[in-house]
């Protein structure tokens, strides 16, 4: 598809500013054809997260998946990842004629720090109770939760569990304070106005720049120095410079010091994933036809309940 008829298809009487997301496209492409659920992501791997969640079966049949992420077919102007999703949210129940397909859409998103760093944005309250909101920083976490490592290296026949364990906890503390900056900059947003960052921050480096995994190496793990100081001076300078960041800096953000359910949760993921790649040859990229993540999905609790646009628990807790 072209995007003349990504126009043609979106000027049927579904372009209403002040939305015009990439999923209500997506949504339009699709709804008559005969799915029972609709499942708007921020990414591409979500979806084979959540179709293998023990307990989430029902998205596994009948159930279309629209990852709001990057598309030829989409105009660089409409929003993708977080912002797509609740943009699309937006887009459906504002729209008399979509309206009653709330009942049967799903709106998943990641909790983050309860904020955001460059496109990422707040999630209103008045659209909370209508989406589904990771209890942890995002569904890489769950993962990295102590029981579930136990049951990811028992799955694997593997007895260094301790060892990695060690790594990884050495690994949190000494990002300690990059996350804890992090946290105090995403916070920050919500006390905007509108919200519209009051931090005068943009990061320059992701962390996949930074923190480089080499589990061959004798070091594990390092910091490319000169990156990571820049952006540590950065955040430092931005938190600084407006007080209730560096207040939510200096008491409330030592909560997430060594608490990985709050750390990036890409970052631990990575973590793990050259740890057994490296360590033990065992592949868990986030693949569709990657049998050991979904078998390692399989084998952990996770804990997410699952909301419809109404804001209807659609399962049990799972445990």
């Amino acid at each position: 598809m072209n995007r003349d008829k990504f126009r043609e298809i979106f000027d049927e009487g579904y372009l209403m500013p002040p939305y015009s997301s990439y999923g209500l496209f997506m949504f339009n492409q699709c709804r008559n054809n005969g799915y029972k659920y609709y499942c708007f992501t921020e990414g591409s791997t979500d979806e084979v997260f959540y179709k293998n969640v023990i307990g989430l079966e029902f998205l596994k049949n009948d159930t279309y998946f629209i990852p709001m992420q990057n598309s030829q077919e989409a105009p660089s102007e409409f929003d993708i990842g977080k912002s797509g999703v609740m943009n699309t949210y937006n887009d459906i129940r504002t729209r008399n004629n979509l309206l009653h397909y709330l009942d049967r859409c799903i709106f998943l998103i990641d909790h983050d720090y309860e904020g955001a760093l460059s496109s990422k944005v707040v999630v209103p309250e008045t659209l909370r109770d209508n989406l589904t909101i990771t209890k942890l920083y995002s569904f890489e976490n769950y993962f990295l939760i102590e029981e579930n490592i136990d049951k990811i290296f028992k799955l694997f026949g593997l007895d260094d569990v301790n060892v990695f364990k060690q790594k990884l906890n050495n690994f949190v503390e000494e990002i300690s304070e990059y996350n804890r900056l992090k946290s105090a900059i995403n916070i920050s947003y919500m006390k905007g106005v509108n919200y519209r960052p009051p931090v005068n921050y943009r990061k320059k480096y992701d962390s996949n720049e930074i923190f480089i995994f080499d589990f061959n190496n004798v070091y594990d793990y390092y910091f490319r120095k000169e990156l990571f100081d820049r952006e540590l001076n950065n955040m430092r300078t931005a938190v600084n410079n407006f007080e209730k960041a560096k207040e939510y800096f200096e008491n409330d953000s030592l909560k997430f010091r060594n608490n990985i359910n709050f750390v990036r949760g890409h970052d631990l993921y990575r973590f793990l994933q050259y740890y057994l790649w490296q360590r033990h040859n065992i592949d868990i990229r986030p693949r569709k036809n990657n049998i050991n993540y979904i078998r390692m999905i399989n084998e952990c609790n996770i804990d997410i309940d699952i909301k419809n646009g109404l804001g209807k628990l659609m399962n049990k807790k799972i445990a």
